[in-house]
C-alpha cells in the first residue's frame, strides 16, 4: 500500500521581540506536492511579517527537505534589524584584578597585619592604577511585523569605580592615578593607595617625624618617632619614644614610651613601658605585659598582666591621661602655628599697597599668592586645633569607665586604677574581667572557659 499523499508545509514562529521569524519546513509525503516559495511567503504575510524575507534561505530549505525527505528545522526565514544590547564597562588594572581585590591581611583580632603585605601591590606615585572602558549603549532594532516598531537596546552596565584615599581621577573619571607611593587595594567601589613608609633596618639614635600614612619599622633603639598615621613595629624596640595619631602595633618593646590616639596592639611583649591611649590596649595570645604603666581610657584586653616575681605593673582605665597630654600638645602647636602666621603676615605686608600690586612681576605675584594660601592654611589649622581642644574638654566632663580583661593570668602585685581609685592585686587571678564599682571597689567576674 502506498503512503497517503500529503503536501509539504511550513510552521512559522517569531522571536520574542518580533525582529526574526523562524520556520520548520516539512517535505511532501507520498505523491504530495512540495511547498513553494510563494506559499511560504504568503504564510509569513498572513502571520504579520511585512519585510526582511530571506527568499534564498527558504528555497534552499525547501529543496533540502525534499531531497532528504526530512524536515528542516529552525531556519531564519525573515529578519529585520536585530537589537544589539550594549556591552558592560570593563576595568583594566595595573596589576591582576585578583590581587587588587584581595583583602588586606589581618590578625585574628581583625587588625590589619601590615607586616605581611604583598609586595606585588606596591605602586609608585603618578602611575595609572586602573582605567575604565565605558559601557556602550548598544543599537536599537526593528520588528518585521506591521506596524514596524523599534526594539529598544539595553545599555551596558557601568563600572562603579571611584578614587579613594591616595588616588585621583581624571576629569572624565575613566582613569585613576596613584597620588603617592604606597600599597594598592580595592575596597568596595573605591581604589585606595595607602601611603607606606618602610624602614627595613632597625633605627638607632634617630629623631623623625612622618606626617601621614603607615610607618613600618623593623625595630628601634634610643629613637624618637612621631607619626601622623599608624605605626607598626615588627622587631624589638628599646629606650625609644613613639607618638602616633592612629593605632600602634608593636611586637616587642622594653623601656619605651608609646602614646597613641588609636588602639595599641601588643604582639609579643611589653616590658617596663609607658603606654597611653584614649582607646584600648589589646594583646595577642601568649603576649606578656609586665612592669611599667599602661593607661587606656576605654579598657584593656590582654593575655597576661604582671609577672611571677611580683614586679609592680600599673594599669589604669577610665582616666583621661591622653587628653591631658594632648591638651599640652595642642597648646604648643597653636603657639607654633600662630608664630608662623605672624611671620607670613610680615612677609605679605610689602605687597599690600596698590602701587606695589601694579608693579609686581609675575614671579612676585605668584609668591604673594603662595604666601596668602599658606596664611589661610595656618588659620584653618589653628581653628581645627581649637575645635579639637573644645571637644576634648567636653569629653573630659563625661564620666569615663572601662574594663580590664585578662584572658590568662593577672599576677599579684599589679596596681589597678579605676578612675581616681586604685588597689593592688593580692593574689594571681586567671581568666578574669574587672570593672569599677561605686566607692572605689571593683567587681571581678570569671571569663567563660
Amino acid at each position: 500500500m502506498s503512503d497517503k499523499p500529503r503536501d509539504g508545509f511550513i510552521e512559522v514562529r517569531f522571536n520574542i521581540d518580533q525582529s526574526q521569524a523562524f520556520a520548520n519546513i516539512y517535505p511532501p509525503g507520498g505523491k504530495g506536492e512540495e511547498i513553494t516559495l510563494e506559499q511560504c511567503l504568503s504564510r509569513l504575510r498572513a502571520m504579520g511579517a511585512m519585510h526582511g524575507f530571506r527568499e534564498n534561505a527558504i528555497k534552499e530549505a525547501i529543496a533540502l527537505a525534499s531531497t532528504n525527505k526530512a524536515p528542516v528545522m529552525d531556519i531564519v526565514v525573515a529578519q529585520g534589524e536585530l537589537v544589539r544590547n550594549g556591552e558592560d564597562a570593563q576595568v583594566r588594572y595595573i596589576i591582576p584584578k585578583e590581587l587588587v581585590v584581595k583583602p588586606l591581611p589581618k590578625f585574628e583580632n581583625g587588625q590589619v597585619d601590615w607586616f605581611t603585605l604583598d609586595p606585588q601591590k606596591m605602586v609608585k606615585a603618578g602611575v595609572e592604577v586602573a582605567a575604565v572602558v565605558p559601557a556602550t549603549l548598544g543599537a536599537h532594532g526593528k520588528t518585521i511585523t506591521w506596524p514596524i516598531q523599534m526594539v529598544h537596546a539595553e545599555p551596558g552596565r557601568t563600572a562603579r569605580l571611584f578614587a579613594g584615599q591616595g588616588v585621583r581621577a581624571s576629569q572624565d573619571g575613566l582613569h585613576l592615578f596613584a597620588i603617592r607611593d604606597g600599597y594598592l587595594y580595592q575596597q568596595g567601589e573605591q581604589m585606595i593607595v595607602v601611603s607606606l613608609h618602610c624602614h627595613a633596618e632597625r633605627l638607632c639614635n634617630a629623631d623623625m617625624t612622618i606626617p601621614e600614612g603607615v610607618v613600618l619599622l623593623e625595630g628601634a633603639e634610643t629613637t624618637k618617632l612621631k607619626s601622623g598615621g599608624l605605626l607598626a613595629i615588627d622587631g624589638k624596640s628599646m629606650y625609644s619614644q613613639f607618638r602616633a595619631q592612629e593605632d600602634v602595633i608593636i611586637r616587642r618593646a622594653e623601656n619605651c614610651q608609646i602614646i597613641a590616639a588609636g588602639n595599641v596592639y601588643v604582639l609579643e611583649s611589653l616590658v617596663n613601658c609607658t603606654v597611653i591611649t584614649p582607646q584600648h590596649i589589646y594583646s595577642t595570645e601568649g603576649a606578656v605585659i609586665q612592669g611599667g604603666r599602661i593607661s587606656a581610657t576605654e579598657g584593656v584586653e590582654v593575655w597576661s598582666l604582671g609577672s611571677e616575681s611580683g614586679e609592680t605593673t600599673e594599669v589604669a582605665v577610665g582616666m583621661e591621661h591622653f587628653f591631658q597630654l594632648r591638651a599640652e600638645e595642642i597648646e604648643k602647636e597653636i603657639q607654633t602655628t600662630e608664630s608662623n602666621s605672624e611671620r607670613i603676615r610680615q612677609a605679605i605686608k610689602p605687597f599690600q599697597t596698590v602701587a606695589a600690586h601694579s608693579t609686581l612681576t609675575e614671579e612676585r605675584l605668584h609668591l604673594l599668592h603662595r604666601l596668602q594660601a599658606e596664611e589661610h592654611s595656618q588659620k584653618l589649622h589653628v581653628n581645627a586645633l581649637r575645635n579639637e581642644r573644645r571637644q576634648m574638654q567636653f569629653f573630659a566632663k563625661q564620666k569615663a569607665s572601662g574594663t580590664i580583661t585578662v584572658r590568662d593570668t593577672l599576677y599579684s602585685g599589679v596596681l589597678v586604677h579605676f578612675g581616681e581609685t586604685h588597689s593592688f592585686i593580692a593574689k594571681p587571678l586567671h581568666g578574669v574581667k574587672l570593672r569599677s564599682e561605686p566607692h572605689g571597689a571593683y567587681h571581678t567576674e570569671l571569663l567563660a572557659a
